[in-house]
């Protein structure tokens, strides 16, 4: 068996909660939570909306159509009525499952880098990842710049 080829990327913390946050949106995309994608969207066009319109009659208007329309993709792309999806381990979209994996390794790993005392007596950001492919979870390591001293 040919051994798979292995990669070292460095990043920034924003890049990699980027890293994180779109991998949660794409797993929950494709196991068919597509609701969840407008309520992580975050876009100065949407956020002059919010603003504009919350708690209005025009807002709950535009929810509810938002709303029904959601549904209607649901049943269309993915055969799920409203409040269904088919959640992680399902084997009906490719690399859903692996794309988990890989959410999860970040998640866990911003999860447990903030203090004991600072979290909720349980979260289910602290569970670890569930293993649903033959991938080895990736490994995230902090990248401590070493001072130098001068002279």
């Amino acid at each position: 068996m040919k051994k798979a080829k292995r990669y070292q990327v460095t990043m920034t913390e924003k890049q990699l909660r980027l890293i994180e946050r779109v991998l949660e949106d794409w797993t929950r995309l494709f196991c068919g939570q597509i609701d969840h994608i407008f309520n992580s969207i975050s876009s100065p066009l949407w956020n002059k909306f919010c603003d504009k319109y919350i708690d209005t009659k025009e807002w709950e208007d535009k929810c509810a159509l938002l709303k029904s329309n959601i549904n209607c993709i649901k049943k269309l792309m993915f055969n799920l009525q409203s409040n269904e999806s088919y959640g992680v381990g399902n084997k009906f979209i490719p690399n859903t499952n692996l794309a988990y994996e890989v959410y999860k390794v970040i998640n866990n790993f911003f999860y447990f880098r903030i203090p004991q005392e600072n979290r909720k007596d349980y979260s289910v950001l602290g569970n670890k990842p569930l293993k649903y492919t033959k991938e080895p979870f990736i490994q995230i390591e902090e990248i401590r710049d070493k001072k130098i001293k001068n002279n």
